[in-house]
């Protein structure tokens, strides 16, 4: 896959991190000096070159770094160090380094540090003004021209121009599944299958039969041979959304797919190749989920070669208008309108749901609409409705003739409301950020008529 010069004077380690990296595909030249690895870049060409920081006594790795930046400046240079520090960090980056890692490194850990210098790599040698052609079905994808969008599309399409894993991350609502095939639409793979497949969906003993399939009487029900989700997407794409929701002893078996190719299915006595690329998506933050056990760390730096953040609504809110006139022209075919002054409150409002928030507001609005425009007055008869905020007071309770209990009902309701919205209706994680049990959230959910599993 790529030619990599290694710099370790530490011959165990130097032996080590050679048989890793060809084991991964690559070709290694190792070296145990500076000195010799300036003769090596004299003699051939790298695309990445991967040094050890402290070797005969000194920094030499800041050496190494400064000769790529003279002989190969095209190489992407990762530094070793097993004394990692703000200080190093900021001295390795302003000489050229790309990124760094800490002793001991894992195989894992490596092999995603080599493809995100590689994909950065292939990024850079296109031109920055390079224009991507547009196609009219990719203009309703991904819409908005704030700079957050402009560097979203930017990276989503250098990503769709290789065949690396890609992580997207945002909220709940942000657009991930549109931000996936907007990555196929562009790929290589684009003629093929965009198989999208919904992780929190799945119950989990289901999990291995629908990824990779099964023979018939491998178990009770399998009364004929299905081919999995991951088989089916064979030469195109496979998105696993939310992809924080797989259990563990899924991820092993997608760890193994990520890494050999191929899959077996339930009962399988054999094993199958498979051509796939795999984008994955979560609300989650999955360095804590790792740091607290729940998600492989392994799997973790297998899919996050290429990470994209998508950002919430909230922080581009001059892309509501043009979203909004979209989402309308949509599902209105074109016959509906927006006021100037619905349009201005539209771009104050706080999305915590984001754009699946705003869809949902505007598609209320048509549904009531009696002339078939959008103005103020409709607009704020249904979001105070939903998102009113009651002030408590005394005199406000015996003016409205509500008792204390119906006035707390309606707090608890707005405010658990929120934390769904917030979570995707996720109820764990509802709970959490309201700071009370799974249990209390379920009894208030019933107590409260709110209808919904934990997904």
């Amino acid at each position: 896959m790529a030619e990599i010069l290694l710099v370790e004077d530490e011959a165990n380690a130097r032996k080590i991190l050679s048989l890793g990296l060809e084991l991964q595909g690559h070709q290694v030249v190792a070296c145990a000096s500076p000195e010799d690895a300036e003769q090596r870049m004299k003699e051939k060409s790298f695309d990445v070159v991967l040094t050890d920081l402290r070797m005969q006594g000194r920094d030499a790795g800041l050496e190494v770094i400064k000769t790529s930046q003279q002989l190969q400046p095209q190489a992407r240079v990762l530094l070793l160090t097993a004394y990692a520090s703000a200080e190093t960090a900021v001295t390795a980056m302003k000489e050229g380094a790309f990124d760094y890692l800490t002793k001991p490194v894992s195989g894992e850990e490596l092999a995603a540090a080599v493809e995100r210098a590689l994909f950065n790599a292939a990024s850079s040698s296109e031109h920055k003004a390079e224009v991507m052609p547009e196609r009219s079905e990719d203009k309703e994808m991904l819409i908005g021209e704030s700079e957050l969008m402009q560097r979203v599309r930017q990276r989503l399409g250098r990503a769709a121009k290789s065949d690396f894993t890609v992580l997207i991350t945002g909220e709940s609502g942000t657009g991930k599944e549109l931000a996936a095939r907007f990555v196929h639409a562009y790929s290589a793979r684009s003629k093929a299958m965009f198989v999208p497949v919904h992780c929190a969906a799945i119950p989990e003993g289901l999990f291995e039969s629908e990824l990779f399939g099964h023979r018939k009487g491998s178990f009770t029900g399998a009364d004929f041979d299905r081919v999995g989700l991951i088989e089916s997407a064979d030469g195109g794409t496979l998105f696993l959304d939310e992809v924080g929701e797989m259990p563990l002893s899924v991820q092993v078996k997608l760890l193994r797919v990520l890494q050999e190719r191929r899959i077996r299915r339930v009962g399988d006595d054999r094993e199958r190749d498979v051509n796939v690329r795999i984008i994955a998506a979560t609300n989650r933050d999955l360095d804590t989920e790792v740091s607290q056990g729940h998600f492989r760390e392994d799997l973790f730096f297998r899919l996050n070669v290429v990470p994209v953040h998508l950002p919430p609504l909230r922080q581009r809110r001059e892309d509501i208008p043009q979203l909004a006139q979209a989402i309308v022209r949509q599902w209105s075919e074109g016959r509906a309108r927006i006021s100037e002054a619905c349009m201005k409150r539209l771009c104050e409002l706080p999305f915590m749901g984001n754009v699946r928030e705003l869809e949902n507001i505007l598609q209320r609005m048509l549904a009531l609409s009696e002339t078939g425009d959008l103005d103020l007055q409709l607009l704020s008869e249904l979001y105070s409705t939903a998102h009113s905020e009651p002030q408590l007071s005394l005199s406000s309770l015996q003016q409205d003739e509500h008792g204390l209990d119906e006035w707390m009902e309606g707090i608890e309701k707005q405010v658990i409301d929120e934390a769904l919205a917030k979570t995707g209706g996720n109820i764990t994680r509802a709970a959490e950020e309201l700071g009370i049990s799974f249990r209390s959230l379920r009894y208030r959910l019933k107590k409260l008529g709110f209808s919904g599993d934990d997904t």
